[in-house]
């Protein structure tokens, strides 16, 4: 695997609290160098959270953007931006205060790489965290989505929600 392979697109909108902590996750995922790129979406914020998220990318070692849309205009809205922006094959989509293990875009790009050109998307089991004393602690259960023949169905049951964290999409 080289070369850009994920653009990871993140919405931000006032979330100085926990940008931070959603990029280094990010730039700690177990990837070449180079697999990755980190697209922010300002959407309007009125914080720290900006200046904050460019200060972190900074530090780390992927190439990153971070695009200015004006005004608040939804989450929706700023991931299709930043999707546009997209210079990659895949796309992981995080919200400003989602964590990553640090071999779930790793494991994922595997399952993605090894998979037919029809595949639209790899996801995972995903669980909740809480901070708490400063430090984030899991929140039980682990999610384990499951799929049958009727996946709309499937995806429509509220004990069965695959969070947008856990897939990586194919563009």
């Amino acid at each position: 695997m080289t070369g850009l392979l994920v653009s990871v697109v993140i919405p931000l909108y006032n979330a100085e609290e926990w940008i931070a902590a959603t990029i280094r996750r990010v730039l700690d995922q177990t990837v070449e160098p180079g697999t990755l790129d980190v697209i922010v979406v300002d959407n309007g914020s009125t914080d720290r959270g900006v200046e904050i998220a460019k200060q972190t990318l900074e530090r780390g070692n992927a190439a990153f953007e971070i695009i200015p849309i004006g005004e608040n205009r939804g989450p929706s809205f700023a991931r299709n931006a930043g999707w546009r922006r997209s210079r990659a094959p895949w796309i992981q989509f995080l919200d400003s205060d989602d964590l990553l293990l640090p071999d779930k875009v790793s494991l994922q790009l595997a399952a993605a790489l090894a998979a037919t050109p029809e595949v639209a998307a790899i996801y995972s089991e995903w669980q909740s965290f809480e901070q708490t004393g400063g430090e984030w602690n899991p929140v039980p259960p682990v999610r384990s989505p499951q799929l049958g023949d009727d996946a709309v169905l499937n995806l429509l049951q509220d004990e069965n929600f695959i969070h947008t964290g856990s897939q990586l999409f194919n563009t």
